[in-house]
C-alpha cells in the first residue's frame, strides 16, 4: 500500500468546499491524505465566491437606487439610479474615479465594491416660469408672483444672471408670494 496526498487548489473566484467519492462527503481539508489500497473516484468540490454590491447615492436625498446586495463572482450586476424630485443624476464613481455617466450601470462582479451614485440639485426654473405669473410689471417695491406649484423658495435674478433677492415672505391664504424690492 501507498500513502498518497490530494491537495486542491482554488481557481480564482472559488473556493474549495470538500472532496467526495460517490456523492459521500470524504474530507473538508483541502489536503487529503489517506493509503491506497485500489481505485478511488475523489472529486474536489469548490463553491462561487459571494460579494457584496454596496450602492450610496450622494447627496442621500438626491436620489435612490436598485441593484445592490449579494452577488456570486462573475455575476453581472445592473446598478440603476432614479433622481429624485429636484435632482439630477450626474455619475457613478467608484474609488472617487468615474465608472459611468449613464444612471444604469452593468459590470461583472469580481469583488466586493461600493459604488457611490452621485446626484446634482436641479435649480433650473424654467417649468416654473411658464405657470407663473410676475405683477406688477415693471414692480415698484413688491413682486408678488402667483403659481397653482408649492414654493419653497424663491430667487430673483437681473437679467444679467446676478442673484437680487433670496428672502421671501408667503401669505398662505392667497397662495401670493410678495417680495420687496432690492
Amino acid at each position: 500500500p501507498y500513502t498518497t496526498l490530494f491537495r486542491s487548489r482554488d481557481n480564482t473566484g472559488f473556493t474549495f468546499t470538500n472532496w467526495t467519492e460517490n456523492g459521500n462527503l470524504v474530507s473538508t481539508n483541502a489536503n487529503y491524505t489517506f493509503t491506497v489500497t485500489g481505485n478511488r473516484n475523489l472529486v474536489a468540490n469548490f463553491s462561487t465566491n459571494a460579494h457584496t454590491i454596496t450602492a450610496i447615492a450622494e447627496p442621500s436625498d438626491g436620489g435612490t437606487i436598485r441593484g445592490a446586495g449579494n452577488y456570486e463572482y462573475g455575476a453581472s450586476c445592473t446598478l440603476t439610479a432614479t433622481a429624485n424630485e429636484g435632482y439630477n443624476f450626474v455619475e457613478w464613481t467608484k474609488d472617487g474615479v468615474q465608472v459611468s455617466t449613464d444612471a444604469s450601470y452593468t459590470f461583472t462582479v469580481t469583488a466586493s465594491e461600493t459604488y457611490v451614485a452621485h446626484f446634482q440639485e436641479d435649480d433650473s426654473v424654467e417649468d416654473y416660469m411658464i405657470a407663473s405669473q410676475i405683477f406688477p410689471n415693471p414692480f415698484t417695491s413688491v413682486l408678488s408672483i402667483a403659481t397653482e406649484q408649492v414654493l419653497q423658495s424663491i430667487r430673483v435674478y437681473d437679467i444679467y444672471g446676478r442673484l437680487l433677492k433670496e428672502q421671501i415672505s408667503l401669505d398662505r391664504k392667497s397662495g401670493s408670494a410678495g417680495m420687496p424690492r432690492p
